[in-house]
């Protein structure tokens, strides 16, 4: 049985991450410093050695904390045969002691890696590496995009989403297999206390996304879905999402008091869904979609293979951190928090196939 640590603003010095075996894969790390096992070159030379897992995949990125505050966490190593598309959450032994608000966090995946990022749940597991399940996490903000290494920030130094005490972080990893050989996965993260008290603004997200389509084997498909907006949503950083079947992705703004404006016109490549992109915003001066008006997201698609492909394997997404807004828009449908399960909208389903 693996032993959580309780963690608080006074003991980020001490902080030790766990990371158990996944049952049918090699062990992913230990509650304990490593034993001298720990072989990559990738590891900087500045990284504490007493926080590596004791063991790591050899083509795994590390990226090294910047402060005595950075928690670094691993994941297990997990197999991902050719052709998969498949998410673990890899449960640390980080349970929060105290309210705490989390900053921007950097990582990386090794190769075939789609995405990592942090999430924290309330229902506190032993620590492993498994099936995500029904678990009801939440998103920190930043992560991984799979060939991108995330290692400086990208959003305001002073952006962050508070945790409540209680929660446990939970590495989420996403890995699609390209090759045509088996590979083992393995990701890690540096998840980034703000100090209490300062200038800190919090962070909410917004996902906008449409059901229901399906790309034909051999074909295109060209796919739009519109939004009202029930409020004014504040943005700081704005982005669309598909996989690697995309080949163009448009969100335009039509304003209720009048004209309209293009806020993403990107063509898509097979790299561009394990990489972050969008657009980034400062806290003083965001991009505000205000109520009443209407966003339409518009996703192109080609599929090449012989088998027609719909939700999750590919995503129709636009995304954002907002200034605290937390809203979610299914097919048009502008739904609250507490609204999106009675809609039959899973957001653990769309986190894990981001």
């Amino acid at each position: 049985m693996h032993t959580k640590h309780r963690f608080s603003h006074r003991s980020l010095r001490g902080v030790l991450v766990a990371l158990p075996a996944l049952a049918s894969v090699a062990c992913g790390g230990s509650d304990h410093p490593s034993d001298g096992s720990t072989e990559s070159a990738n590891v900087p030379a500045n990284f504490p050695k007493d926080k590596l897992p004791k063991e790591l995949v050899a083509d795994l990125p590390i990226v090294a904390p910047t402060s005595d505050t950075d928690i670094p966490v691993f994941s297990g190593i997990v197999d991902v045969a050719p052709g998969d598309d498949v998410t673990f959450c890899t449960w640390t032994n980080v349970v929060l002691d105290h309210d705490t608000i989390f900053a921007e966090s950097f990582g990386a995946e090794s190769p075939e890696g789609h995405h990592a990022i942090l999430q924290y749940t309330s229902q506190v597991q032993d620590p492993h590496t498994g099936s995500c399940g029904a678990m009801d996490g939440n998103m920190l903000l930043g992560g991984s995009g799979g060939k991108n290494v995330a290692d400086q920030a990208t959003l305001p130094k002073n952006f962050g989403v508070k945790v409540p005490a209680g929660s446990q972080l939970v590495i989420n990893h996403h890995w699609i297999n390209t090759t045509d050989e088996a590979v083992k996965g393995q990701a890690m993260m540096l998840a980034r206390p703000l100090p209490d008290g300062g200038d800190t603004v919090l962070a909410g997200n917004f996902p906008m996304l449409g059901l229901g389509w399906t790309i034909p084997a051999q074909g295109q498909l060209s796919y739009s879905t519109e939004c009202t907006y029930a409020e004014d949503v504040s943005y700081v950083l704005a982005l669309g999402h598909m996989h690697e079947y995309g080949q163009h992705v448009n969100i335009d703004v039509e304003h209720a008091a009048g004209g309209s404006e293009s806020l993403i016109d990107l063509a898509w490549s097979p790299d561009s869904g394990t990489t972050a992109g969008g657009r980034i915003f400062t806290l003083e001066d965001p991009y505000v979609i205000h109520k009443g008006d209407t966003v339409k997201l518009t996703c192109n698609w080609a599929n090449n293979t012989a088998e027609d492909i719909g939700f999750p394997r590919e995503m129709c997404i636009f995304f954002g951190y907002t200034v605290g807004t937390n809203a979610f828009c299914a097919n048009g449908a502008w739904l609250t928090p507490d609204q999106v399960a009675g809609a039959g909208v899973d957001p653990q389903d769309i986190t894990n196939n981001l």
